[in-house]
């Protein structure tokens, strides 16, 4: 298993250079960001890495923690260009950064430039090179939010015999080996999303334009969404036609959605002019504030590899759908446990959907948070934890 994983290593940046020579466009972009990245860090960070700025995002309110303990600067990197263009303009990260590709100069000199006091990983990104570097440097590196799958593939296999690299992990998932340095937890997407319900996020023209009809937002859709969201407009054209819709693609220039959307009249979020019955998100990073507009939100990637973020949406007491691919996030299934969501595999369940599990207005009270408080607080657990060690390490170093 670890031959086939250094293969696929040595092959990764041939494959980049032949996706670039094609055009492809993150490969290209990714390289031009990697052309002009310059890290000026000389004091000791806090260094957090994820796939994607929604995981970024989930880490928020930890990071926030531990650098107002710790005063050290936040320093946040992405493999993939969309998570760092996003996390360009938020106001936590002091430095925002490409990952570069896992070969032995770049790795020592990515490390060796951003001085991580802490290191944390995110979710599911697992790239071992950086992994064993940080270990061997004796650098505190914490894996949050991994969901720890106990199935029998190569690459678990290859995550099982190196999780020694890891000071702690915190785990979502039941039933796995007793140790001390596996700690199951909640996910720490509930505590992330709480400050929405209290944020004061205000567009009176959505607002209007919202209060008119029953408002639906197609979240971080697939061209997969689409098609079921489609087939109800063509099926149901009546039901469709009294409905504002919002479209926000998990990718706003995603050109295959766009191409699908043709037959459409819509107007973008960015233009304002909101004069048909359909909305097209054409920007980033506002779509976890549209759902308080909306009475039912249809997440996307439950037909892909898997759905995106449903709590954002069910913050808001917002009614919850997605397709069948959820059984890797325990959020998904806490809120189909507790009747704030449905699962949809056609475009029949879709329309049951509105038709049923919709039919009254969204309330203003936080049913999500109401639901069961010990949803929440592992932000605060991972937090003391990692504290721990950085208080015992601080007072080694001084005795020395």
């Amino acid at each position: 298993m670890y031959i086939l994983y250094k293969i696929a290593i040595f092959l990764l940046p041939i494959a980049f250079k032949i996706s670039g020579f094609l055009g492809n466009k993150k490969v290209l972009e990714r390289k031009k960001i990697l052309k002009h990245q310059q890290i000026q860090h000389t004091v000791r960070t806090i260094w957090v890495h994820a796939a994607s700025s929604g995981e970024m995002m989930t880490a928020i309110p930890l990071l926030e923690k531990l650098q107002e303990k710790t005063g050290l600067p936040i320093v946040c990197s992405f493999f993939s260009p969309s998570g760092y263009n996003f996390f360009l303009t938020h106001p936590l990260p002091q430095k925002c950064l490409i990952l570069p590709l896992p070969t032995e100069t770049n790795i020592a000199q990515f490390i060796q430039q951003i001085n991580p006091e802490i290191c944390l990983w995110m979710k599911n990104e697992f790239w071992l090179e950086y992994l064993q570097k940080i270990h061997k440097m004796n650098i505190p590196l914490y894996w949050i939010d991994v969901n720890l799958k106990n199935k029998l593939n190569i690459f678990n296999k290859l995550i099982f015999s190196n999780l020694y690299l890891f000071n702690k992990i915190f785990t979502l998932n039941k039933n796995l080996p007793n140790s001390p340095q596996i700690m199951q937890t909640n996910t720490l997407k509930f505590d992330s999303v709480l400050p929405l319900f209290d944020n004061i996020f205000e567009h009176p023209k959505l607002e209007k334009y919202a209060k008119n009809k029953t408002t639906i937002i197609l979240g971080s859709c697939h061209a997969k969404d689409i098609n079921i969201w489609i087939d109800y407009a063509f099926k149901y054209p009546k039901q469709f036609s009294n409905i504002n819709w919002i479209i926000a693609p998990h990718e706003p220039q995603d050109i295959s959605i766009k191409n699908m959307l043709r037959r459409f009249p819509y107007y973008t979020y960015s233009s304002a002019n909101f004069l048909s019955n359909i909305i097209y998100v054409d920007t980033i990073g506002d779509l976890r504030y549209l759902y308080k507009f909306t009475d039912g939100a249809f997440i996307g990637g439950g037909f892909n590899k898997g759905v995106h973020n449903v709590l954002e949406a069910a913050i808001y007491s917002v009614s919850v759908c997605f397709g069948p691919h959820y059984k890797s996030f325990p959020e998904a299934t806490t809120l189909l446990e507790n009747n704030l969501a449905m699962e949809i595999h056609s475009v029949e369940d879709f329309s049951l959907f509105i038709e049923k599990f919709i039919p009254e207005k969204k309330t203003t009270s936080n049913a999500l948070a109401h639901t069961n408080p010990s949803f929440f607080g592992s932000t605060h657990h991972v937090f003391s934890e990692i504290m721990v060690d950085y208080e015992r390490l601080s007072a080694k170093f001084l005795r020395h």
